[in-house]
Order: structure tokens, then sequence, then C-alpha cells
């Protein structure tokens, strides 16, 4: 899940939690009313995700069906990798669903294309939907030239989680907000242990797996970026991008506070495993990783902003994005479903299942995502790391931009190049992606 900005380029999220903006109402909807006149109707909603969000979504279809007794609800889980080209090809073909998790990415495009519905009339149209609950760039973000394509059912910003076990036993202070690259290395080398010997570390102090999730943050906080989204200029290959990736790198080579690539693939070291039995002190994760930790009752861990680096402090924010289909024969019933994905009662479901963090104030303030019987015991680091929240590049091309990224940092992650020369081919390759006419 990535997120997209009106204007087209990675979005500086800001303060999320301040302002308001207050949402237009009048009377309910009326045009393809279907359900509403009597007769029911069938809508399909498309969406990605593993079993937990299948088994949340087919609950949310459940309680929706039994308030909205004259509508059904198809849903049409296809897996993350394919699903960024079968959507647009869905949509164009006229074969599409009513409702869909929309790739942010895939904004521009679809909007561009008229594939999406703006949502600007439904909301002026219903006095029950409440805009101004949710936080502030939730209202803008997914703007193109004014209108409004879609929503976030919720985001995923990226923290550091942390053992506080292993913190305790070396003496150390837990991360917190004054902590830099230097500090982050500094404790990294007092966690990470080789207890018999053999020459193989029996701890680390971090977790990063190798994927463009955990080390764009660190292009972002060298100043550096992939591609510059609205003039899509490559700047992969820019002394700041080069900087932050072979920092990352040197955390598994140099430094060797992280497990090797090798270490990873070869499965000699599971994180979650790890992490699980004080033997990983700090991992990178969003919030949906909390149910998987939350099994373990010995595992003491809390959670805390990401390091600042060198140019700025910087997290990568993951949102859900929900859309309606431009054309859609049930424009009623599709907003009817659209507001329940997007609303109280989902937020509330999907927070206790510890499923990223809700797009709505009024449930981001509640218990059912701080709960201080439930660890972490920082909850609120999720809210606070919005603050420096900053998105993929949003570009229709990132998949393809994003493999080029994955399959040029194998190289340096494994020690064979320098992060100098891996990105100098990588721009090259990205170059030729983004020289190809944009697909609408």
């Amino acid at each position: 899940m990535h997120v997209l900005g009106a204007r087209g380029g990675v979005v500086r999220l800001g303060w999320l939690w301040m302002g308001l903006v207050l949402a237009g109402a009048s009377c309910s909807l009326t045009a393809g009313a279907g359900a509403a006149a009597g007769s029911p109707v069938t809508i399909r909603y498309m969406y990605w995700g593993g079993e937990n969000e299948q088994s949340a979504v087919n609950e949310l279809i459940r309680r929706f069906e039994a308030a909205n007794p004259g509508i059904q609800v198809k849903p049409e889980n296809t897996p993350y990798p394919e699903y960024g080209d079968k959507i647009p090809i869905l949509l164009a073909s006229g074969a599409g669903p009513d409702v869909i998790m929309l790739p942010p990415y895939l904004l521009p495009s679809l909007a561009a294309a008229g594939a999406l519905a703006p949502l600007d009339e439904f909301i002026a149209r219903d006095t029950s939907f409440r805009l101004d609950d949710f936080v502030v760039p939730a209202r803008s973000i997914f703007r193109v030239d004014g209108r409004l394509y879609a929503l976030p059912r919720e985001f995923g910003p990226y923290v550091l989680f942390y053992n506080r076990t292993m913190f305790t036993q070396k003496g150390l202070t837990e991360p917190d907000a004054s902590w830099t690259w230097e500090t982050m290395v500094a404790a990294g080398h007092k966690l990470t242990e080789d207890r018999d010997g053999d020459g193989q570390m029996d701890r680390y102090a971090l977790g990063g797996v190798g994927w463009i999730n955990h080390y764009l943050p660190f292009v972002w906080q060298a100043g550096g970026e992939v591609v510059e989204a609205k003039t899509r200029q490559v700047l992969i290959d820019s002394p700041a991008s080069v900087r932050g990736l072979q920092f990352y790198a040197d955390l598994m080579l140099k430094e060797r506070i992280n497990p090797t690539y090798d270490e990873l693939l070869r499965g000699r070291v599971n994180i979650e495993e790890w992490f699980a039995s004080d033997r990983l002190a700090m991992s990178y994760n969003s919030r949906i990783a909390v149910g998987f930790y939350n099994q373990f009752k010995d595992l003491d861990y809390d959670v805390a902003l990401l390091p600042k680096g060198p140019v700025s402090r910087a997290m990568l924010v993951d949102p859900a994005a929900i859309a309606i289909v431009a054309g859609t024969r049930q424009p009623e019933a599709a907003w009817r479903f659209f507001k329940w994905l997007v609303g109280p009662e989902a937020a509330r479901l999907m927070s206790t299942r510890n499923l990223l963090v809700p797009a709505l104030l009024s449930v981001v303030r509640s218990e059912a995502f701080v709960n201080p019987d439930v660890p972490p015991r920082h909850d609120l680091v999720f809210v606070e790391a919005m603050q420096y929240g900053r998105t993929v590049p949003l570009i229709p091309e990132w998949n393809e931009v994003s493999g080029v990224i994955g399959q040029g940092m194998l190289p340096v992650l494994r020690g064979q190049a320098g992060a100098a020369q891996a990105t100098t081919q990588m721009a090259s390759r990205i170059k030729q992606i983004l020289s190809r006419p944009v697909r609408k």
C-alpha cells in the first residue's frame, strides 16, 4: 500500500492531528438506489491482504449486510503483487468492481482516465458523513485537481520496535526522539553478541530484512529520493540517496549489527522469532506486527520513532485507501459500503485487530486504539510518526521501479558492489521505464 498526493509528488504529511475541515451536507443520494427502492443488489469489493485482512473484511461485510439487508457484497481478494497491474485493466474494460482498495500510486493515472468516481458529490449530499473526523491530510492527499477520489481506511507508519529486556540487560537507555543514526549504531554494537565465539552472531541489534520499505526511510533521512514524481526526474543515484542506501547496507556489512542478507535468505535468522525470544533488539515494522508480538506473553517490547538522519527524520507511511469505481451501476449501494469501510465501526474493528492506524480522530483517541493494558506502552508513537510521514513516489510505474531497486540492491546488501555503482545502473533502467508513455 502506498500513498498519493494531489500534486503527484511525495507527500510530506506534516502534523496530522491539527485542524478540522467541515464537510458539506445536504440530502441523501437517490441515483441508482437499487436497494433503497426495495430491489436487492449485489456490489463487488476488490482488495488485497493476508488472512487477518480477509477475516476482518468478511466480518465487516457480515455486519454491513445485517445493517443494509437490501445490499449484498461480493469480496474479491487479489494478491498484492498482481493487484496494481490488474486494477487498471479491469477498470478500463468496464468489468471492474464497484468499490476498490486503491494502491495510491495509481491515483493520478486512474483519475485522469476517469476510472474513479469523485467523492465530493456523495459527501455533499450525505448529512451523516463526517469528513471532519478524518485526520487532516486524509482530506487532501487523495485529491487530484481539487477533487477527492479516495479516503484512507487506515495508515501504516513504519516505526522502531524494540525489545526492552535486551536494553535493560545492557544498561542502555531505551530509544527516544533524540536518537540519530550514530546513537543507533553505538547502541547496536553493545546489543550485538557472538556469545560462543564461533564467528556467528547469537544476538543482533537490528532486524532490517533488505526490503525497500525498510531502506527507503534512510534515503529520505539523508536528503535523497528515488524519483521526483512531478518532474519524473530520477534521483536514486544522487549523492544523498547513495549515502542513505550505503548506510543501510553497512549496518549489515561494516557495523555487523544487522543480520547479513545471506543469513536472512538462508533462514538462519528469523526476525520475528529472534525478536520474540530476546535475540533481536530492534526491528522496523508497522502496527500490523503488534498482533503477532502480543502472542508472546513474556515478550517485553515497545515502539519508538525511527532515528533522525543527517538531514531529517523521515518515515514511510503506508495507507490503505478506498475508492468508488466510476460508472458503477449501483452508486448509492457503493457509497453506503464505502462509508462503512472508512467509517468508525470498521476503524474500531481494524484497531482491535491491530491492523495499522485508524484515519479517524474519534477512533485514534479511543481505547480501541490506545489501550493501556495491551502492549505497546507507547502506542501513540504511531500517531507521532505521522508528523514525519512520507510516501513512495506517486507514479504509475512504481511497482516496476521498486522492482528495479530491489534487484539492484541485492549486490549492495551482499557486499558485492557499492551503492554508488549499483544506483548508476538502477538510474539507467528507471529512466528507460519512465521514458515510456504513461499508461492511463
